[in-house]
């Protein structure tokens, strides 16, 4: 797959005369792609599997949605980001189905400290997607926007339509902003380097053997 991506990045990169800089650019926007469609197929099949699919999706699509605006970290390799994007989103349905109530405190708790976050830390940067000033600006304007419109109509429709239904979209909405916060990512680079010490042991067992 990443032989792919890069292949298809370089030749862009000749076609347009672009940087180095821009080609990895291109090449993270491709994977960012590629692994939120395979993350999001893999969510689909397990969801279905375990019985709760349109809540997995309900809380899967609201925070990749999310993420769009305010960004957050990254695994190094697609393979550990859908692994881990997989386990994630199957555990907090699963949590949420189970242990979650619909009370309002909840709902209100939930959507309060999404906005705090966001507006504290929003929009996340990476070095693989660098931001100018007036575009982190704007994508912060956009977030905020975006989290005030999404907690208005979460509480309508909450009294209005389906109380589980919002809980779940508050769920997704909340994951975002607490995996763009300094603990997150370094969860996030926590876990990273786990999945490498295992992958790296796996590769030496099976060259000895």
């Amino acid at each position: 797959m990443f032989g792919y991506v890069k292949k298809t990045s370089t030749f862009i990169q000749n076609e347009l005369g672009l940087s180095e800089e821009k080609r990895e650019v291109i090449a993270y926007g491709m994977e960012a792609f590629t692994s939120t469609v395979l993350g999001l197929l893999g969510i689909i099949l397990f969801g279905y599997l375990l019985g709760f699919l349109w809540q997995a999706l309900v809380i899967s699509i609201t925070s990749a949605i999310v993420k769009l605006y305010i960004g957050g970290p990254h695994y190094s390799t697609m393979l550990r980001c859908n692994i881990v994007t997989i386990i994630t989103f199957m555990t907090l349905t699963y949590i949420s189905i189970n242990f979650l109530n619909t009370s309002i405190a909840l709902i209100i708790s939930g959507l309060i400290i999404s906005i705090i976050i966001i507006a504290k830390y929003a929009p996340a940067e990476v070095k693989q997607k660098p931001l100018s000033d007036n575009h982190r600006k704007a994508l912060k304007k956009s977030a905020f926007r975006l989290s005030i419109v999404f907690a208005i109509s979460v509480v309508l429709l909450y009294f209005f339509f389906n109380k589980y239904f919002a809980l779940y979209l508050v769920v997704g909405f909340l994951w975002t902003p607490l995996m763009m916060t300094p603990v997150g990512f370094a969860v996030t680079s926590y876990t990273d380097n786990l999945f490498k010490f295992f992958e790296d042991g796996f590769l030496k067992f099976l060259q000895k053997g």
